[in-house]
């Protein structure tokens, strides 16, 4: 199969958004604190779309494009 560019690969963006939103968090950029349980679902949705993500993905990524 023919590898496809990281940047189409859907499971890369989810993964770089949910970096830059608990990054944002742990700064204080974001106004609302959620409680320290919903970072735990929020590990555990995070993992779960990624387990969903990896079983549709067909092709490989590769970084160059």
């Amino acid at each position: 199969m023919t590898p496809k560019p990281i940047y189409l690969s859907r499971t890369f963006w989810f993964n770089l958004l949910a970096f830059l939103v608990l990054i944002a968090n742990a700064f204080g950029f974001l106004e609302f604190q959620p409680a320290p349980e919903v970072n735990e679902y929020a590990a555990i949705v995070i993992s779960l779309v990624n387990i969903a993500m990896r079983l549709l993905t067909r092709r490989p990524v590769t970084l160059t494009p």
